[in-house]
């Protein structure tokens, strides 16, 4: 499932990015499949750079094209995202992106600036924005990764209210 820059053209107007986010479900005794894939869009995967991938790290390969951003679905807000995930039509393909929810909430755990932009967007744009599961996922997701997301949230919030 594509997250970052790329899936906010599902719900916004496309920006620029540099990378293509994924998120996906893999079990780590296929590991070598997923080195074939990344080997046959022109990736050099490493064995230490696959390792890495597997422990629960975001990994960055490089392709020619767009670098490849990828992490192994680990936690129940990956796998229910990836439940949740939606389609949306790039040069003629369909691809599997993170529902606007979801995504959002990528971005409040990543908050850098870029990020927050983001989050702004997608806050002003999608009119129909579930903030119920979007708080249901706030404390579990902080626990998770130690970052303060409720506070970002109520932050978003009041920014998005002010412009």
């Amino acid at each position: 499932m594509v997250i970052g820059g790329v899936a906010l053209a599902a719900w916004s107007e496309p920006r620029h990015t540099d990378d293509v986010d994924l998120i996906v479900a893999w079990p780590k005794k296929q590991q070598s499949i997923l080195k074939e894939a990344l080997i046959a869009v022109g990736a050099k995967p490493t064995s230490t750079a696959m390792r890495v991938l597997f422990e629960k790290t975001w990994t960055r390969f490089a392709t020619g094209g767009p670098k490849l951003d990828i992490h192994i679905a680990s936690s129940a807000h990956d796998v229910e995202a990836l439940q949740h995930r939606v389609s949306m039509k790039a040069e003629g393909q369909n691809v599997p992106v993170a529902n606007a929810e979801d995504l959002l909430l990528y971005k409040l755990k990543a908050w850098r600036e870029q990020d927050q932009v983001d989050v702004l967007r997608l806050l002003r744009e999608v009119k129909d924005m579930d903030h119920a599961y979007i708080e249901a996922w706030l404390d579990r997701i902080a626990k998770r990764e130690g970052c303060p997301m409720r506070d970002r949230w109520t932050d978003a919030l009041a920014r998005a209210k002010r412009t």
